[in-house]
């Protein structure tokens, strides 16, 4: 059998991309780095607050936030985001992440809570929706909607990996 079509080019295998791959494919699609963020002082007050325990789940953000030069702090309870909300004074946060296997979060009872505590437009995010109602996370599914249903916050998306994410009002 023939196998020169190996060695033509460097190896291209007949692609047009120049590497290795089936012929007639491209190289796979890399999204740009987005720009980041002007620097801004070490001391500046946090807008980005994550409810997450998960130690991949947190380096990934922390790694994202670095990229973007902007500052999240990972808080472990309501309390302890009550206290960082006064440290921040007028500043109201504009994401709030809830990892619903932390089971410190309760955004259940905090999400009706947060509402005067968020500036218009400020986003929560999580993940684990479930319409199932026997599913044990079913119940954050619930608390969203009946938010959205009060008129307090709108969906923006519910994504396939069985994230969620609301705009306060």
């Amino acid at each position: 059998m023939d196998h020169n079509y190996r060695n033509n080019g460097g190896g291209s295998n007949g692609s047009r991309s120049g590497g290795r791959g089936r012929p007639g494919f491209g190289p796979s699609y890399i999204p740009p780095d987005p720009e980041p963020l002007p620097k801004s002082n070490g001391d500046a007050s946090s807008r980005i607050f994550a409810f997450v325990d998960d130690l991949f789940f947190a380096a990934k953000i922390q790694e994202t936030a670095r990229k973007l030069n902007v500052k999240v702090e990972f808080v472990k309870s309501e309390s302890d985001l009550q206290e960082r909300l006064k440290e921040n004074g007028e500043e109201k946060p504009s994401l709030i992440i809830f990892d619903m296997n932390n089971a410190n979060a309760k955004p259940l009872t905090l999400i009706p809570k947060l509402k005067t505590k968020l500036k218009r437009g400020a986003i929560l995010a999580g993940d684990d929706w479930h319409d199932d109602p026997t599913h044990r996370h079913h119940g954050i599914t619930k608390a969203v909607l009946e938010a959205v249903s009060r008129g307090e916050y709108e969906e923006i998306s519910r994504f396939p990996a069985l994230q969620w994410a609301v705009r306060a009002l």
